[in-house]
């Protein structure tokens, strides 16, 4: 679930910079000037990223479980939520099926913005 969770923001955080993205008005207003610098929620990220890879209906509909995934008030098994909740919760321990269900949420979204980089 970690991997997962960090592997979600660097390759996010790596699409962002290679393309050159803005950042969003309120974290530059704090002077805040790469992607990959603290103070940028994963949320924010990849909102950003999902503003330059969902482009077509077809991604649109690739990439309906990664944006349910990034409702804060989802507790889907892949949502950042939850992910956040196996970093920071004890009481929280993945299983195996919830790591297949959270790989099965985000894969589409990282195929799509991995595509993106080349």
């Amino acid at each position: 679930a970690l991997l997962l969770r960090v592997f979600i923001e660097l390759s996010s955080e790596a699409l962002l910079n290679d393309k050159k993205a803005p950042l969003p008005p309120k974290v530059a207003a704090r002077g805040v000037t790469d992607w990959a610098e603290q103070g940028i929620f994963l949320r924010e990220k990849i909102n950003a990223v999902l503003a330059l890879i969902d482009t077509s209906p077809t991604t649109k509909k690739q990439l309906q479980k990664a944006r349910v995934a990034l409702d804060p008030n989802s507790n889907a098994t892949g949502s950042i939520t939850t992910l956040h909740g196996y970093f920071h919760n004890v009481h929280m321990t993945p299983t195996q099926s919830a790591l297949r269900e959270a790989w099965d949420a985000w894969e589409a979204y990282l195929t799509l913005l991995h595509a993106a980089r080349i």
